[in-house]
């Protein structure tokens, strides 16, 4: 079994498994996050590939699919560090789509290649982050591990955009402001001291303002009318 660490940018991983599963033939373990492994297997599915995935909350009739890899009806299985176990001669291929996160899941990985006298090739995608990982695999086998290139592979293809949105963190909402109030005009000094804006016109104020009507009141008395001459006629109310 041999050993190669393909250095590669993190959103060109599923590019060059998509190249290395058209330029390798025979059966390939991909190794992937949870969160990951069905839409890598969907990816492969849809390029034309016999795919299947292989995680821990699958349903019983997606574990059978998964079991279809053993069988050889699926050429490519991914799955997480669930499949890191299980016996299955004649994987010629084994993929590590990120880089493990201990020593020991790196070994079980690629033990799963290679297998009862049979060659195989363990392939590890690995970016800047991942250089203190592959320093202590490199530490525990004794030796350091190859690095390659595909060639024909577009290693300078730039990120989307949306992964550059998603590193700059979600964009603040937008606040819609209530329009501001329009202006009113404000009372001279005079009117301030005969209208109260909440209480409406002050006593006097209203007192000024009322029609002259024909009675008049007194404290607290009776209303009394004012003199009327005898010959108009009208009656006093």
């Amino acid at each position: 079994m041999s050993h190669a660490l393909y250095p590669v940018a993190q959103h060109l991983k599923t590019a060059l498994l998509l190249e290395l599963a058209r330029v390798n033939t025979g059966s390939i373990l991909v190794f992937r996050g949870r969160s990951i492994v069905r839409s890598v297997a969907e990816i492969l599915v849809r390029s034309g590939y016999e795919a299947a995935e292989l995680q821990g909350n699958l349903s019983q009739s997606r574990r059978q699919d998964a079991d279809g890899f053993r069988a050889g009806k699926y050429r490519i299985l991914v799955a997480t560090d669930i499949a890191a176990r299980i016996d299955v001669v004649g994987i010629s291929h084994v993929i590590n789509y990120d880089m493990p996160d201990t020593t020991d899941a790196y070994t079980h990985r690629i033990g799963r290649t290679g297998r009862a006298e049979h060659t195989g090739e363990a392939f590890t995608f690995v970016t800047p982050d991942d250089t203190a990982a592959v320093r202590d695999v490199e530490r525990v086998l004794g030796y350091k591990l190859e690095r390659r290139t595909l060639p024909d592979f577009d290693y300078s293809v730039p990120a989307p955009q949306r992964d550059v949105e998603f590193a700059r963190g979600p964009r603040p909402q937008q606040v819609r402001r209530k329009p501001a109030p329009a202006a009113t005009a404000q009372p001279t000094s005079g009117a301030r001291e005969s209208f109260n804006h909440r209480q409406g016109p002050t006593p006097a104020a209203a007192q000024a303002a009322a029609p002259s009507l024909p009675f008049t009141r007194t404290g607290n008395g009776p209303v009394r009318t004012k003199a009327t001459p005898r010959n108009s006629g009208s009656r006093a109310r």
